[in-house]
């Protein structure tokens, strides 16, 4: 199997992803719009949680504190 052509295709679909993530913080930024806030921590909570919970040294409390925090402050910068 030849893989030589996956790295543009990598590249191209987490350039639509990120243009996606975008065009849902401007529409949480423009509206207010709930929806789209939820969309983008379901697609990231379990990212921030586990970097949260390695760098707090596997305290599940402090990392679910630490994933709030990033959000909270996403909604508030955003």
């Amino acid at each position: 199997m030849r893989l030589s052509g996956l790295g543009s295709w990598w590249r191209f679909t987490i350039r639509l992803k990120m243009t996606d993530n975008q065009t849902l913080l401007a529409e949480y930024v423009r509206t207010g719009s709930e929806l789209a806030f939820r969309e983008l921590v379901a697609r990231y909570v379990d990212l921030v949680y586990s970097s949260a919970l390695r760098l707090v040294g596997g305290d599940a409390h402090l990392a679910e504190d630490v994933s709030q925090t990033v959000f909270l402050n996403l909604a508030r910068k955003a």
